[in-house]
């Protein structure tokens, strides 16, 4: 058996973007999340870590607008790897989080009450 599965609950570091590809839509965010540490000497740290997340579907439409940055959100998807070449001719790899059809999706405003739970979009339901 073999299990892709990620779950992130963050803020959303800056405006979400959606565009249409196909008869589809998705939905672009980056997720901050913060790991707090205390090293040796007694200090403390907050490590920052930045997620890139992709909403599809009919959940990418609903929430677009409805989410902004500042927000918090909770995902569960997948992590999908790609590459493209950028301008420089160099290849580039990407790393981002892919939250699709039975995948959960809930969001918060910044004062941290729910705002909505995206609708499951599977088509198989």
């Amino acid at each position: 058996m073999n299990i892709n599965r990620v779950t992130l609950l963050g803020t959303i570091s800056d405006a979400p973007t959606f565009r249409e590809v196909g008869s589809t839509g998705v939905l672009k965010i980056n997720l901050c999340t913060v790991k707090h540490v205390v090293k040796k000497d007694g200090s403390e740290i907050d490590i920052k870590s930045f997620h890139r997340c992709e909403i599809w579907g009919k959940r990418a439409a609903e929430l677009n607008g409805t989410i902004n940055e500042g927000d918090s959100l909770f995902v569960e998807g997948e992590i999908k790897y790609g590459s493209y070449e950028n301008k420089e001719g160099r290849k580039v790899y990407t790393t981002d989080i892919a939250i699709g059809f039975g995948d959960s999706v809930v969001a918060f405003p910044s004062g941290g009450e729910l705002v909505q739970e995206a609708a499951d979009d599977n088509p198989f339901n």
